[in-house]
């Protein structure tokens, strides 16, 4: 399965921010949308990703109050991207040796979606169980 057909089932829709947002402003919008990460845009452009475990580990870490830093500040500024024409194989495994949770998605300079590790699970195991259903039709004989 491709990032192509992934995204044609979930939908593209991008959950966006503002670097100068505050990182409370982030968390809200997180809460609100039932999202783990929002991408930082900045004149239409992607400047980087903020997720719930970037404000966990400033807020641990950083010495101002988290809620008045700027997204800006948390953020994670290098985005890896994924394209539509990329296997789910080969995304997860980027996910996984890099230990992030959610790429963009590019088709050349376009965005056009985000993909996160549950989303590519769930796209692996819907892909399994129906194999599963067709080699167990395909042994009893009513395939």
């Amino acid at each position: 399965m491709y990032v192509s057909q992934l995204l044609k089932q979930k939908g593209g829709e991008v959950f966006r921010i503002s670097p100068e947002a505050t990182a409370r402003q982030a968390l809200e919008e997180m809460v609100r949308d039932r999202v783990g990460s929002l991408l930082v845009m900045e004149g239409g452009k992607v400047v980087g990703i903020i997720t719930e475990r970037d404000i966990i580990r400033q807020g641990l870490t950083g010495g101002k109050l988290l809620i008045d830093q700027q997204v800006k500040d948390v953020m994670s500024g290098d985005v890896m991207i994924a394209t539509p024409e990329d296997n789910l194989q080969y995304v997860m495994g980027v996910m996984t040796r890099n230990r992030i949770r959610h790429m963009p998605v590019f088709d050349k300079d376009q965005l056009v979606g985000v993909v996160s590790i549950g989303d590519l699970v769930f796209a692996q195991l819907e892909q399994s169980e129906q194999e599963n259903r067709y080699l167990k039709d395909y042994i009893s004989g009513t395939w």
